[in-house]
């Protein structure tokens, strides 16, 4: 029985236009279905050319909004992406305009990226981790990212770590940053009240 799945490729810019952008993410893609034992046909790739994730959220993606009909429309939940950058750069806007309404028509979704044997989780640590850092663009001599220390040239959490989490978490359910940054003001308020009224029964 052949296991169909589709899969997604997206070239950011007219740069990648020349340097085989497509070709590589497609072989890629392909060669994690075989080991897999998965078939994409050519006619269930998706193609979303010139198009950046900063600047177009996942539900103005024309070919992703597309591929979601299809894989509803044909209920095959399984898609391949190359890895987590093609996806999303925002974030969030995936896992909010595309997972999580693909995951209640169909409940036995598999997203996959082609560097990773398990499929996609949005709520796994190591995900929101990977999906912030490619929102943040990290290349050599970029500012290291809040919530992260770079120790022998990788980025290692540091004792903020969990409030970019917990600032992710948020994102992905639809929050503001407005209401993001009220929830934070919020719960600092609240632990330096906590924090003055214990205090006071110090002896």
């Amino acid at each position: 029985m052949t296991i169909l799945a589709f899969g997604y490729i997206r070239r950011s810019s007219y740069k990648q236009q020349e340097n085989n952008s497509v070709e590589i993410q497609k072989a890629h893609i392909q060669e994690f279905a075989r080991r897999k034992g998965m078939e994409v046909p050519n006619d269930f790739i998706f193609i979303e050319d010139v198009t950046s994730a900063f600047s177009k959220r996942a539900s103005k993606r024309k070919e992703l909004m597309l591929m979601q009909q299809m894989m509803i429309e044909s209920n095959i939940p399984r898609v391949i992406f190359y890895e987590e950058s093609r996806m999303d750069r925002t974030g969030y806007t995936f896992v909010l305009d595309f997972y999580r309404p693909l995951s209640e028509k169909l409940p036995d979704i598999e997203v996959y990226t082609t560097n990773s044997d398990e499929p996609f989780n949005p709520d796994h640590p190591q995900t929101k981790i990977a999906l912030l850092l490619y929102r943040m663009d990290i290349r050599p001599g970029s500012k290291v990212p809040y919530g992260y220390d770079q120790i022998d040239k990788k980025l290692v959490p540091n004792e903020n770590a969990e409030i970019v989490t917990f600032i992710y978490f948020l994102q992905s359910w639809g929050m503001s940053m407005a209401k993001i940054a009220a929830i934070l003001n919020e719960a600092i308020f609240t632990n330096s009240y906590c924090q003055m009224s214990l205090s006071m029964f110090t002896i």
